[in-house]
């Protein structure tokens, strides 16, 4: 009687015990049965979202024991192989540009097991070559990873189709949401990447946004828009990348 007329209405119900491992094996089957997992399409390009960045040498490792910095995050798109040359963007801020980071992968880890290759899905750290300084603290977060030469381009400027939600998320008080305003500054994100926008043009079916920073979206990106709500960023609605301006 609690979920009848819901949307859980017809949801299947599975008593579960995590502790004592009952069950398990049922929510997984269930989960592929509903959900099923995303399957790896030959020829699609690799790409990466970064969920963290991190330095896993102790202090005062000695220099020939040092290794490269670890980036961590989910595989949505084909599949990486131990050996093989990425790509990261945006990359490294010089001033006030972005310079793309290019290195290897050296290892590839899941939980406690070390894998040859990573297909989709999962969380999972991709050891690099890179100077441990440029992925400690979390540092390369939002970044989008691929093969060399792979990419997208780097924008400043997107075109998004946007669809608002008719009351804001987050708040205690029904706030229904008002159209975007010329010159509003939102919150953005897309994957793992945040970004400031600010809208520059309203056209008939579509809004222009200037970017800062600059991103890497992926191809077809949907992006969650915010607004200042009360002194906080509230969640208004979602935008399609309509347009990679420059």
């Amino acid at each position: 009687s609690v979920v009848k007329g819901s949307i859980a209405e017809n949801a299947p119900i599975i008593p579960v015990s995590a502790v004592f491992g009952v069950n398990i094996g049922l929510i997984v089957r269930a989960f592929e049965e509903i959900i099923p997992s995303p399957k790896v399409r030959e020829g699609e390009e690799f790409q990466f979202l970064v969920a963290r960045s991190f330095d896993i040498n102790r202090p005062g490792t000695e220099i020939n024991k040092l290794k490269g910095g670890v980036i961590g995050g989910s595989v949505f798109k084909g599949k990486i192989k131990v050996g093989e040359e990425i790509e990261i963007r945006p990359g490294l801020r010089v001033k006030d540009k972005f310079i793309p980071i290019i290195t290897e992968i050296v290892s590839i880890s899941q939980g406690n097991n070390l894998l040859e290759e990573a297909n989709l899905g999962g969380l999972i750290g991709l050891g690099t070559k890179l100077d441990p300084a440029l992925t400690r603290g979390d540092s390369l977060i939002g970044n989008l990873v691929g093969k060399t030469n792979t990419l997208p381009e780097i924008v400043s400027q997107v075109e998004l189709k946007v669809n608002l939600l008719e009351r804001v998320i987050g708040s205690e008080m029904q706030i229904r949401v008002q159209q975007l305003k010329h010159n509003e500054k939102l919150l953005l994100v897309v994957g793992t990447e945040k970004t400031a926008g600010t809208v520059t043009k309203i056209l008939k079916n579509s809004y222009i946004l200037n970017l800062s920073p600059p991103i890497c979206p992926p191809e077809n990106s949907i992006f969650a828009i915010s607004r200042i709500i009360n002194r906080r960023f509230r969640l208004i609605g979602y935008g399609r990348l309509f347009n990679q301006i420059g």
